[in-house]
């Protein structure tokens, strides 16, 4: 028994193709259409239907059918049998401005259900874990008991200050693990005076010297020492050295995140190919785990069961995935506006095998990631027996339907009586306040202790104002002395060797390829690796990429006018500064403005909207110079990606940087949490990537 509609786990290798190879394989298979659905209402079922609808039928070239057709439903002919009014309601779809309104909404009506026993089981679907966040918030604070399920605990500020303090005994380097330990309230730290000393130091000091001149950080540096022997002398093995860090260091034992994590290392254990248990290699294993998007789930599935039995009235959360095969009497689904469902397509790591894809999407693979996002869709709605409610919101510009599978569906006049279209007006309440950050959060939101008016402001100040202008205030606010990164150390020894190698200057050594080569070999020879394993990958690479660059790039090929030229101009009060990799002429005052990339290749498109190479452009400006290329030299690949810039362009550029700097001058430093916080170092650190855990039901027996 199968439904090609309902294939959505594709990124595990599921595919509605395997329908295909079933028949493939068993030509003499009978055929059986199931065309009556014992689970959801009439409305549901043609609502779902017309969802689904757009994508093609799968492919059969065999007797059997795989033709799409409208379930039927058994409830609603077995109450006209017998006399009974059908209840079906239409599908709802309810526009809200804001998540903080779609959330509100919902509880509404939660309240109205529970009002009204038996209420029957409630659940809110959910496309990503993201998207739940003010939902969990206004259950709580309306006193409605929830469960959730799947929710990582990797993220809460718990495990992230048991996993900073694991690392702090695991590495004494770690300057960024034992920063964090440094704001458990245990040690009665001063942020203000930690700061400073910080400010004072500007990186000449190890932040273990700058600890051990404070009271508190020598008491924790000498805690974090007492630990550290005591599981060395012990030989404690990962679980039982959490467990005694958990007790240590005050960690509450009725802290459902802190025992996830310990059951999560006792199963790490006792994997077959483990055979190091100690804590650094947990460490590097769990590095890896996450960044392969492992998470450690708050509840085990016994513990979801037992809280759903315990607690029947409580509502239920997850994720589309997670709720396959199950169902409800009222789903919520959140969030239904492109790109938030349907997600964006992303280019996967893997290339999913064209023998598992259905014959209708061999070519494109936006077109394969939509119908799956489709059938999800078909998932979610199908989950359903009596009432639907679908979240979104408004569209912009003339159309104001939702952007996404919502819009067709809406258009469609065959729907009317099927859906319902309600717009939800604003809650004169507002938003909920914000729950209180960790306590290393709170450092992060401190005050900037820095001036805010007489700036100077580089390229990559300013595009990291943009980004996210909490990342940019923590940056100057808690210069934390640490490792530099890899990638940093061996970026500078390439832009130290090209800039030697076409410098201008008269007098200058011609440099043969071996030369630069050997160059590069003495400027690398600097950086500090703890991995001599990737300090061999980053010289061999270095070596290679710039041998390469000289053969075909060679300094007779150009006339370069400066390497590393510096630039300054005012803006307001506001003063910019920079300093670009090459300056090439090309005719007079005409000249190319060439940076180089050292790391992932930089496209097209990143050099067009590129506010560093905008700036640039004014800064060459400013040197009486016509910047008429703007080019990103890719020294993995040789390969230049050249754009440029037109007076309307570097106005709006202007302008962005007229909005960093007024809101700088403002001292708004709000967090903009995103995809880049993936690549932050200040990510878990950051009050803003929390996972705050709000659980108002009885979970332990």
């Amino acid at each position: 028994v199968g439904d090609p509609d309902q294939a959505i786990y594709r990124f595990r290798g599921a595919s509605s193709a395997a329908f295909e190879e079933f028949q493939r394989r068993f030509p003499q298979t009978l055929g059986v259409t199931l065309d009556e659905n014992q689970r959801s209402r009439g409305n549901v079922l043609r609502a779902a239907f017309s969802a689904i609808g757009a994508n093609p039928d799968v492919r059969s070239e065999s007797h059997i059918s795989f033709q799409r057709v409208l379930l039927q439903s058994g409830r609603d002919r077995r109450d006209a049998q017998e006399g009974k009014l059908v209840f079906d309601e239409p599908v709802e779809v309810a526009i809200s401005p804001s998540d903080d309104e779609e959330a509100a909404e919902i509880v509404r009506q939660i309240v109205n259900l529970r009002q009204r026993p038996p209420a029957g089981s409630m659940v809110v679907l959910y496309r990503s874990h993201a998207h739940r966040e003010k939902m969990m918030a206004h259950l709580a604070a309306h006193d409605i008991p929830f469960i959730v399920k799947g929710m990582d605990i990797l993220n809460t500020p718990a495990v992230r200050d048991m996993l900073a303090l694991t690392h702090a005994v695991a590495n004494e380097a770690d300057a960024g693990s034992l920063f964090r330990v440094c704001a458990l309230p245990r040690f009665g730290m001063d942020a203000a005076d930690l700061r400073q000393k910080l400010a004072a130091a500007a990186h000449e000091s190890t932040f273990r010297s700058i600890l051990n001149s404070m009271e508190a950080g020598r008491r924790m540096l000498a805690e974090v020492q007492a630990a550290r022997e005591f599981i060395v002398r012990k030989g404690l093995r990962v679980a039982r050295a959490l467990d005694y860090l958990a007790g240590q260091f005050d960690f509450s034992e009725a802290d459902l995140t802190v025992q996830a994590l310990l059951r999560f290392a006792v199963d790490w254990e006792k994997k077959p190919f483990i055979e190091d248990k100690t804590l650094p290699v947990f460490l590097e294993y769990l590095d890896v785990f996450e960044q392969g998007g492992g998470m450690i789930p708050l509840l085990s599935d016994d513990q979801v069961t037992q809280a759903a039995r315990r607690n029947p009235e409580a509502v239920q959360m997850m994720t589309i995935h997670g709720a396959k095969g199950l169902e409800f009497s009222h789903v919520w689904l959140l969030r239904v506006v492109s790109p938030s469902f349907p997600s964006q397509y992303r280019e996967s790591l893997f290339e999913f095998p064209v023998q598992l894809r259905s014959s209708i999407a061999v070519g494109e693979n936006k077109e394969i990631n939509e119908q799956e996002e489709r059938r999800l869709f078909y998932v979610a709605i199908t989950r359903a027996r009596d009432r639907l409610t679908i979240g979104s919101r408004p569209g912009r510009g003339q159309d104001s339907t939702p952007p996404g599978f919502l819009r067709p569906l809406l258009q469609q006049k065959s729907l009317a009586g099927v859906i319902d279209k309600r717009e939800v007006t604003r809650s004169a309440s507002g938003p909920l306040a914000e729950p209180a950050s960790s306590p290393v959060g709170s450092w992060m939101l401190m005050a900037p202790a820095f001036k805010t008016d007489d700036l100077k402001l580089s390229a990559n100040a300013v595009e990291s104002y943009s980004t996210c202008p909490l990342k940019f205030k923590l940056e100057r606010d808690w210069e934390i002395p640490g490792e530099t990164a890899a990638a940093l150390q061996y970026g500078t020894a390439v832009h130290t060797v090209l800039k030697n190698y076409y410098d201008p200057r008269p007098g200058r050594v011609e440099m043969s390829a071996d030369d630069v080569v050997a160059a590069f070999q003495r400027e690398f020879a600097k950086a500090v690796f703890d991995d001599p394993v990737q300090r061999q990958l980053y010289e061999e690479q270095g070596a290679k990429h710039l041998r390469e660059l000289v053969r075909t790039r060679p300094r007779s090929s150009v006339d370069v006018v400066a390497t590393e030229a510096s630039f300054g101009f005012t803006m307001g009060s506001l003063k910019v500064v920079g300093r670009i990799d090459r300056l090439d002429r090309v005719q007079g005052n005409i000249v190319r403005v060439v940076d180089y990339k050292t790391g992932a290749p930089k496209t097209t498109k990143q050099a067009d909207e590129s506010l560093q190479l905008s700036i640039y452009a004014m800064g060459a400006a400013e040197m009486n110079y016509n910047a008429r290329e703007l080019v990103f030299l890719n020294v993995n690949g040789n390969e230049e990606v050249v754009t440029g810039r037109s007076p309307s362009q570097l106005e709006r550029a202007r302008m962005k940087i007229e909005d960093a700097a007024a809101g700088i001058a403002a001292r708004e430093f709000d967090p903009h949490p995103g995809i880049h916080c993936r690549w932050c170092e200040f990510q878990k650190l950051c009050p803003a990537t929390e996972q705050r855990v709000l659980i108002p039901i009885e979970v332990n027996a």
